[in-house]
């Protein structure tokens, strides 16, 4: 097994022991990117092109039109074939190649297999809330490459959140900036890497809420409301004045110029947060009454409207597509706002913050909209209050296109999942660092394959090859040391310990091998690090 799970694979009986020079032999349109992506797979092979008689062959798939990400991997006397029809089918085809083999003794060992595969979901993807804290350009990439193979084909880039932007842009003030915020060539970078793992990143910017220091660095973005009115805390722009409008097309255009990707996401989420005293001006503004009035608006919700499809048109214009968060759409006013919007959605708005009656991923998915199923329960790593416990069962339980409910006749406008790491690298959340590996993995192989799954033994070993290398012992599960194959949510608690059944010899042993720096290098040794911390926790505290 390899994980994410293959949709079908057939063994044989032979191994056969190659050197780590992987020579491969594709068509010149994808040649540099496919041996770029299979080194960052296998970093204990050197990988080169060769024309003739390589170790690993590209041949066209004519079969797959209708498919296509699908792949045929063929492992056959230590020589590989690879029929695809599109450079993603070629990328999950390497990625499923790079955790098929293994490394023994400085060689490679091809077993004999046929693989046939293709995904479930259409999107899969993993939201990096990086407007917090801004992760390091390399640990960043060496989550990339993880995602890719695991074979996602998105990631979100959250952006900005109240408090700022982690990526500098001409067209905003300096005291919009995090510290150490990306600069437009490292985003670029980072971009050009993605795309030659086979993921588009997608930038999230949020409007008109969760924008509280963007409202205060530009005057057309405050309310013309009366003063006790301003008073109270608000984290949503004013959208009656016309500058707003050029400030956000403005912001827009310099991220799309960064971004070549098909999306943009602009957030669009929790305009009014009474409980959290965050109040919209908009029913108070002058300027937005007068917006309604040009325009024949009739209240706020026309005006949110109003709005999203201003952006809408900014965006399509640059021929691009939107997603927007579905918590602030009134479903029963009808496809009001474009249908070639995707939804990404999360939940139905709680009480006083947005519109809930007759609201559901259904009626997004009835009215016509592409969704992605982002609910939170299943896909939220997340540390807020109440806490929402990201768990093994929970996630091997669910199917996305049936939960929340969907009527069959839509579900296939549910067009796959997002998991939502927030605090993806904040110190305040330092324990959620503990559960994204895993959860990433497991998010990737529940969005390849839809049905319901235990994690067994066999998965748990197969995760850890995902996870921590190619090179680690055959049969090795750090997980039995852990408790499960996701540490707990839990502050301060690492392990399961009342699921731990293994001898402190066991256990010693498990740290003894994910300390050795000789087999797991790189990333996939900051992971070893991660679950080793969980392993020695489970020594400690275990009764």
């Amino acid at each position: 097994m390899i994980v994410p799970r293959v949709k079908q694979e057939k063994k044989g009986n032979n191994t056969v022991l190659v050197d780590t020079a992987i020579t491969l032999s594709v068509c010149e349109e994808y040649a540099s990117k496919a041996s770029r992506a299979l080194a960052a797979f296998l970093p204990q092979c050197q990988v080169m092109e060769q024309k003739e008689n390589a170790l690993v062959t590209v041949e066209k798939e004519p079969g797959f039109a209708d498919k296509p990400e699908a792949y045929r991997l063929t492992i056959l006397n230590g020589k590989v074939t690879i029929g695809c029809i599109s450079y993603l089918g070629l990328r999950n085809a390497l990625a499923a190649f790079s955790l098929t083999v293994r490394c023994v003794g400085g060689k490679l060992a091809l077993p004999d297999t046929t693989i046939e595969d293709w995904p479930d979901a259409e999107f899969r993807s993993i939201m990096l809330d990086i407007a917090s804290i801004v992760k390091p350009v390399d640990e960043l990439k060496g989550d990339l490459v993880l995602f890719a193979k695991s074979r996602m084909n998105y990631a979100q880039i959250y952006l900005s959140d109240r408090h700022g932007i982690c990526l500098r842009l001409d067209c905003l003030p300096e005291k919009m900036f995090l510290k150490n915020a990306y600069t437009k060539e490292e985003m670029c970078d980072i971009c050009e890497f993605a795309d030659m793992l086979g993921i588009e990143l997608i930038p999230q910017f949020d409007m008109p809420a969760h924008s509280g220091l963007l409202v205060t660095l530009f005057d057309a973005m405050i309310c013309d409301a009366p003063e006790e009115i301003l008073q109270r805390k608000t984290m949503t722009a004013c959208t009656g004045d016309p500058e707003v409008y050029r400030i956000y097309e403005t912001i827009i255009n310099e991220i799309l110029d960064i971004f070549p990707g098909r999306y943009f996401h602009m957030g669009g989420d929790e305009l009014e947060m009474l409980d959290l005293s965050s109040y919209c001006h908009w029913d108070y503004c002058n300027k937005c009454l007068k917006l309604r009035e040009e325009n024949g608006l009739a209240d706020r919700q026309d005006q949110y409207n109003y709005f999203v499809k201003r952006i809408h048109d900014m965006v399509t214009r640059r021929g691009r597509s939107l997603i927007m968060w579905n918590d602030q759409v009134d479903c029963p006013r009808g496809p009001v706002l474009p249908t070639d919007i995707v939804m990404e959605f999360w939940r139905v708005a709680a009480p006083g913050r947005g519109p809930v009656e007759g609201c559901s991923m259904n009626a997004l998915a009835e009215m016509g909209y592409k969704v992605i199923n982002a609910y939170y329960p299943y896909t939220y790593l997340f540390t807020g209050e109440p806490v929402i416990p990201f768990t093994s069962e929970l996630l091997g339980s669910w199917i996305w296109d049936e939960d929340p409910p969907c009527n069959k006749e839509y579900a296939a406008n549910i067009i796959g999942t997002e998991l939502c790491a927030w605090g993806y690298c904040s110190p305040i959340t330092k324990y959620l660092y503990y559960a994204q590996p895993s959860a990433f993995v497991l998010t990737a192989d529940k969005q390849w394959n839809k049905d319901r799954v235990v994690y067994d033994e066999e998965f748990a070993q197969a995760l850890t090859r995902t996870l921590l290398g190619v090179s680690v012992p055959e049969g090795f599960n750090p997980f039995v040391g852990i408790g499960d194959v996701v540490p707990p949510l839990e502050d301060g608690k690492l392990a399961h310990c009342e699921r731990v059944t293994c001898s402190d010899e066991e256990l010693s042993d498990i740290v003894t091998t994910l300390s050795r720096t000789d087999i797991i290098q790189g990333a996939d040794a900051a992971r070893a690090a991660i679950y080793r911390e969980c392993v020695e926790y489970a020594q400690k505290n275990r009764k």
